[in-house]
């Protein structure tokens, strides 16, 4: 027989040789998980005492799983770097903006464009970011804290690590069954804090799904070879489709703020204003694609909209003149086969300061515009992106004192912030009600219609959070009810104004455009998705 004695030191030599990357594992678990700790310490303070702490062991074997997983193909001194840097930047943007790095928000990341990532990385974060890499890197090296192994080496300790922390996992989880459900089931924010693995696993999950998905265009020819115009069609249609960014449904005054952040659209006649829509995501990389998707909220992914038909490429490109306006980063994919124009420059747009604004889209408008068949013209707003919420608007339209006019929104109070803010929707108020003013030149000519939706809503500091992004199963509502009006000329004979108005205060979400334009351009077609009814009467 084997003796015991020797069973106990071939089980524990492992711990022994791997002194230096256990005890990294566990002050990366320690020092990288803050909020972890605290959400569990508020979530369960009156709950078991032993599930308690089962609760931050389950969590650091979990990372030990995650990360020994990691080495097993990546070299441990870089399997460190990758652990301190991930975890480094993962909390900055969590103690500064309460950011989880979701797939959603990779996808972000990888889809933002260097002006909007120069507003979150500013010069300050970055230099202490470097000087506490640069420290890590002396220190690993300086003291060989983690000397080369041979592969085969690594490898048997590193599944040892697994295999054991998997037995502990399921063994002590299946004992405590009935706590792990409930918490599992009621407690799904507080694995999104497990810092670097959620963010980690996320980047691992967005790059398979990137670069495995089926890449196939889905040209939706079974919508499109039925989709015509009905015939009674008696004047062209003009619409206008305004995507708004970031605008949040509470900071306008004409929806009860009380603040006169709209004091031209209060003015505006026949305008609606729907009071429950929700977004179908928080960030312009999820939103604006299921705005015009063919596919309902329990098919449509965001990581394969752009393979796939939208309703712009159902539309009968003989009878509808489609147009996209861009003053934000792009249209993610979903005008890739229209018209599309960006405003983002002086040589496109004429009214540029500090940046270039929305209004500088309205007047092209009538050059684009088809009398012999139908015209729809997307916008897509900078609107009220963040965080730096002051170059939204020009300098005239700062009502609301004193602003935050820094980039990096921590060194301001809330109170500067929200000025800001709503600054920026105060600007919004009047870029639509110069739109409207312009639309109505066109009402003798056109059956017009005007739509505008917000992409997403913004945190402005309620409970420590800030910008969006969230993932949709903890979004606060701050970041999903977000505004939507319609607006229609008085007597037109496209809208059924009055019928209409009693749908203001329906559920909608982002879903429901996609059929909302199908029925303003009057296209018969069974790429309809909600075929009882819509978020528009229309006229006789």
């Amino acid at each position: 027989m084997v003796p015991i004695k020797h069973l106990i030191n071939i089980s524990i030599q492992p711990f022994r040789n791997n002194r230096n990357f256990l005890w990294f594992l566990l002050v990366t678990f320690l020092a990288g998980n803050y909020h972890l700790f605290l959400t569990i310490h508020q979530s369960f303070a009156d709950s078991n005492f032993i599930f308690q702490i089962w609760l931050y062991v389950f969590f650091f074997l979990l990372h030990l799983v995650f990360i020994s997983f990691i080495n097993l193909f990546i070299p441990t001194k870089y399997t460190v770097l990758i652990v301190v840097i991930s975890s480094g930047i993962f909390n900055l943007f969590l103690f500064k903006f309460g950011t989880i790095f979701d797939v959603g928000m990779w996808r972000n990341i990888f889809q933002t464009n260097i002006n909007e990532a120069s507003d979150l990385i500013n010069f300050s974060s970055a230099s202490s970011l470097l000087m506490f890499f640069i420290l890590i890197i002396i220190v690993i090296n300086r003291f060989n804290l983690f000397p080369s192994k041979s592969y085969t080496s690594v490898l048997t300790s590193r599944l040892y690590f697994i295999l054991l922390s998997l037995v502990i996992l399921l063994s002590i989880s299946w004992t405590l069954s009935k706590d792990m459900s409930d918490f599992l089931r009621e407690h799904k924010e507080v694995r999104y804090l497990n810092n670097p693995g959620y963010g980690l696993f996320n980047l691992l999950k967005f790059s398979s799904e990137t670069f495995l998905i089926n890449k196939n265009f889905d040209d939706g020819k079974y919508y499109s070879q039925i989709a015509e115009l009905n015939e009674h069609h008696e004047r062209e249609e003009l619409i206008v489709l305004v995507v708004g960014e970031t605008a949040r449904y509470d900071r306008f005054g004409i929806n009860g703020y009380e603040r006169d952040t709209t004091p031209n659209l209060k003015k505006v006649k026949n305008l609606i204003s729907y009071s429950n829509f929700t977004a179908c995501g928080t960030s312009t990389a999820v939103s604006v694609p299921c705005m015009f998707a063919l596919q309902d909220s329990k098919s449509f992914k965001a990581s394969t909209s752009q393979y796939k038909a939208n309703v712009l490429d159902v539309m009968p490109v003989e009878d509808v003149n489609i147009h996209w306006f861009d003053n934000n980063s792009d249209s993610k994919h979903v005008a890739d086969r229209v018209n599309y124009r960006s405003f983002k420059t002086n040589e496109n747009n004429s009214i540029c300061d500090e940046e270039c604004r929305d209004v500088g889209m309205i007047n092209e408008i009538s050059k684009v515009l088809n009398p012999k068949v139908d015209n729809l013209i997307i916008l897509h707003q900078m609107g009220s992106h963040g965080p730096a919420y002051h170059k939204r608007y020009p300098e005239e339209f700062e009502k609301f004192i004193p602003a935050c006019n820094v980039d990096d929104i921590t060194k301001c109070s809330n109170e500067e912030i929200n000025n800001a803010y709503d600054n920026s929707i105060l600007y919004t108020d009047y870029f639509l009600s110069t739109l409207i003013k312009e639309l109505e030149k066109f009402t003798d000519t056109y059956e017009v219609t005007l739509l505008y939706v917000s992409d997403h809503g913004e945190s402005l500091g309620e409970n420590g959070i800030y910008l969006h992004g969230l993932p949709k199963a903890i979004a606060p509502k701050e970041q999903t009810h977000v505004p939507v009006f319609l607006w229609a000329p008085e007597g037109s004979s496209d809208v059924d104004y009055e019928a209409t108005f009693t749908l203001k205060d329906e559920a909608y979400t982002h879903y429901d455009i996609s059929d909302t334009l199908l029925r303003l351009t009057e296209v018969k077609t069974n790429a309809y998705m909600n075929a009882e009814g819509s978020m528009i009467t229309l006229g006789d």
